[in-house]
C-alpha cells in the first residue's frame, strides 16, 4: 500500500474512534428498606433525551457494573428494575424451536418499579466514575 493510502485510512479511523462521545462508568447497588441486597436481577436505563439506554445485571451482593462495551453517556435517565429469587426456566420445543416459559420466578418487588412511568427511579450519569444506590420496598 501506497503511504500516502495509508495515512488516509489511519486519518479515517482515528477520525471515527478520537472523536466520539466519553463513555462513562457505572456501578451501584440495590438494597431493600431493610438494607439487605437484591440478588438477582437487572437494573436498567432509560435516556430521557439524546442518548442511548444501557443495563446490568445485579450481582448476589446486589452491586452492579454496567460494561464498559455499552458505552453509557452522561445525561438523565429513568431507571427500572426487576428482580426475582431465581432466574426464569425455559424449555425449548424440539420441533418449533420455540422456547416456552416454565414456570416464572417469584419476584421480590413490586411490578411498579419495571416501568419508567412508575419506578420513580432516576439518575443522572456524569463523565467518569458513577457511583449509585437505589431502596426498593421487599413484596411481602
Amino acid at each position: 500500500m501506497k503511504p500516502w493510502k495509508l495515512l488516509i485510512v489511519l486519518v479515517g479511523v482515528i477520525g471515527v474512534h478520537g472523536c466520539g462521545p466519553t463513555t462513562c462508568q457505572v456501578n451501584g447497588k440495590v438494597n431493600f428498606e431493610d438494607g439487605s441486597p437484591l440478588t438477582f436481577g437487572r437494573v436498567t436505563f432509560a435516556p430521557k433525551a439524546g442518548s442511548k439506554g444501557f443495563w446490568a445485571p445485579l450481582t448476589n451482593d446486589g452491586t452492579f457494573a454496567v460494561d464498559p462495551a455499552m458505552e453509557a453517556q452522561a445525561g438523565d435517565y429513568t431507571v427500572t428494575l426487576v428482580g426475582a429469587e431465581e432466574p426464569a426456566f425455559f424449555e425449548t420445543d424440539p420441533t418449533t424451536g420455540v422456547n416456552k416459559l416454565l414456570e416464572p420466578p417469584k419476584p421480590l418487588i413490586d411490578a411498579k418499579y419495571a416501568s419508567g412511568t412508575s419506578s420513580g427511579l432516576n439518575a443522572t450519569i456524569k463523565p467518569g466514575k458513577n457511583e449509585l444506590s437505589f431502596k426498593v420496598d421487599k413484596l411481602p
